[in-house]
């Protein structure tokens, strides 16, 4: 499933990211997609694990509808320069769904 994450790293970027593991009624991990190979990333994936009221996560176009700039992931092969981020596209390239409305209460 997928959503808006705020990165960890520079905590100035919203990202997409997908939720990887629900561990239990109320938690669940969420990581930044990143597409590079193994070899070319310096660290371990960057993953939170969230909650209904995490104020670091968002529902798909959350960013779009209050001006906020999605970057594309990292090692995306189809990153076209200044484009605005397509929800759409990436999610039909992913072959992924969206988050539900019900992961986020804020």
């Amino acid at each position: 499933m997928k959503l808006e994450a705020v990165s960890p790293a520079s905590k100035l970027q919203l990202c997409p990211a997908t939720v990887t593991k629900v561990l239990n009624n109320y938690y669940f991990l969420v990581e930044i997609d990143d597409y590079r190979k193994d070899t070319d990333k310096k660290q371990s994936p960057a993953v939170i694990c969230c909650h209904a009221n995490s104020l670091v996560i968002f529902p798909v176009n959350w960013g779009k509808e209050h001006g906020v700039k999605i970057h594309f992931p990292k090692g995306l092969v189809d990153n076209p320069g200044n484009k605005e981020f397509d929800w759409q596209q990436y999610l039909n390239f992913c072959k992924a769904e969206v988050a539900p409305c019900e992961l986020f209460k804020g």
